[in-house]
């Protein structure tokens, strides 16, 4: 089982869509996210972005733009603008 699996198990994470999933609850969400430090914040939404821009999802440019924004400067600002 994984993490995943425990958390959908434990209602903290809802699944949706054909392979989503969400946060159950905003102040978990909001919780695991002030904890996480900027350097970690900015290489999960550059992760985000990538995984966006592979085509999974059916139209990902602005969350792409979003997550890119949010991870410079991982990420030239150019590339995020663009």
């Amino acid at each position: 089982m994984t993490t995943l699996d425990v958390a959908v198990q434990s209602r903290i994470v809802s699944e949706y869509g054909s392979g989503g999933y969400r946060f159950a609850y905003e102040l978990i969400r909001r919780s695991i996210r002030d904890g996480l430090g900027s350097a970690e914040r900015r290489r999960l939404h550059l992760a985000v972005a990538r995984a966006l821009d592979t085509g999974a999802a059916s139209d990902p440019i602005a969350a792409i733009a979003q997550h890119l924004g949010a991870a410079v400067p991982l990420v030239e600002a150019e590339e995020a603008v663009s």
